[in-house]
C-alpha cells in the first residue's frame, strides 16, 4: 500500500507527502553519480526514475545548519504553491539514523546522529534557461527570452520544459521567508 500511495505522490496524482526514504534510494539508484543532475549551495539533485515518468530529488547537504523548524515550514509553503510557472513539488523526507562507532583510544562507543533530507519535484525535461540565453544561435530569439525572463531570478534557476514553458525552481530553503500562495 505505502509503495502504491508514494507513486501516485511521485507521479503528482496526490498532494504531496511525506516519502520513505527508501523509495527515494529506490529510483535515485542510491544517489549514483550517473544520476546527479545538479548541484547548488544547499544541495545535490538527483534523476529519480520511477515507471513511466521521471522526478528531480534534492539531498540536502547534511552539513548545512538548517534547523528542523526551518525545514518544515519551508515544506509547509512549498505544499501551498500550486502554479503553473512553478516546478510542482512532490514530497520530502526528513529522518535521523543513528549510529555507532568505537573510539579506539578509550574502547567506548561514540553515538552520533545522521539527518538525511530530501525533497522531491516534477523533473523537467529541456534543463534550465542559462544553457539557452547565451546567445542567438542556442535556439531563442530575443521575443522568446523576453518572454521567459523573471525579475529578481537568476536563468539557472529557471527550467524549460518540452513546450519550453519556463518554471521556477529553487527558491525555497535559501530565503528565510518562505514561499507564498500566489
Amino acid at each position: 500500500m505505502e509503495q502504491n500511495i508514494s507513486e501516485l505522490v511521485l507521479a503528482g496524482s496526490m498532494k504531496p507527502t511525506n516519502l520513505p526514504s527508501e523509495i527515494l534510494e529506490k529510483i535515485t539508484d542510491k544517489f549514483l553519480t550517473d544520476r546527479l543532475i545538479g548541484e547548488g549551495g544547499f544541495g545535490t539533485v538527483y534523476k529519480g526514475v520511477c515507471r513511466n515518468w521521471n522526478v528531480a530529488v534534492k539531498r540536502i547537504k547534511s552539513s548545512m545548519k538548517i534547523d528542523q523548524k526551518i525545514f518544515l515550514r519551508e515544506v509547509d509553503s512549498l505544499m501551498e504553491v500550486n502554479h503553473p510557472n512553478v516546478v510542482q513539488f512532490l514530497g520530502f523526507c526528513s529522518h535521523t539514523v543513528e549510529t555507532q562507532m568505537k573510539n579506539p583510544e578509550s574502547k567506548r562507543y561514540i553515538f552520533s546522529q545522521i539527518r538525511e533530507r530530501l525533497v522531491c519535484f516534477e523533473y523537467i525535461t529541456n534543463g534550465s534557461l542559462d544553457t539557452k540565453i547565451t546567445d542567438e544561435f542556442r535556439g531563442l530569439d530575443w521575443d522568446k527570452r523576453y518572454q521567459i525572463i523573471q525579475m529578481d531570478v537568476k536563468p539557472a534557476n529557471i527550467l524549460l520544459d518540452n513546450k519550453m514553458m519556463p518554471k521556477i525552481t529553487d527558491f525555497g530553503l535559501s530565503r528565510p521567508t518562505g514561499i507564498h500562495k500566489p
